[in-house]
């Protein structure tokens, strides 16, 4: 593997503050960002990942999940989306077998958390909660 191509699912400020971290700790293989989805304007979220120094020259930006999950081959995915969303996604990204970097809370509701607790079960993907 030559590099390791992560995605973003909502880039908040804890996904923006763990980035750097994540992208220069990948087990010792070069990380890129290579996707990220949010419902910002494209140049606005260039802006914000300039200011913690990440290089989106080949990032290419989406504005919904689904299809970002489903066109990139992405060997991670930080979940930062507003609390009620994690789950959704974090179904989306367990189901297509990709690692997963999750905000907590995991669920904000015990029906999501019984979704996410299947998806999770169901498949095979990494998992880790921040915090």
């Amino acid at each position: 593997m030559n590099e390791l191509s992560v995605g973003v699912i909502g880039c908040g400020l804890r996904v923006r503050a763990m980035l750097p971290l994540i992208l220069q700790n990948a087990r010792g293989i070069p990380a890129r960002l290579a996707a990220v989805c949010d419902v910002k304007e494209k140049e606005t979220l260039i802006d914000e990942l300039k200011k913690i120094d990440i290089d989106c020259t080949n990032t290419r930006f989406y504005t919904d999940a689904e299809e970002m999950l489903s066109r990139e081959r992405l060997d991670g995915v930080m979940i930062g989306t507003r609390c009620s969303l994690h789950t959704k996604y974090a179904v989306q990204v367990l189901e297509k077998g990709i690692p997963l970097f999750l905000e907590k809370p995991v669920a904000t509701t015990q029906s999501d958390w019984e979704l996410l607790k299947k998806a999770y079960e169901d498949g095979d993907s990494e998992v880790v909660v921040s915090f």
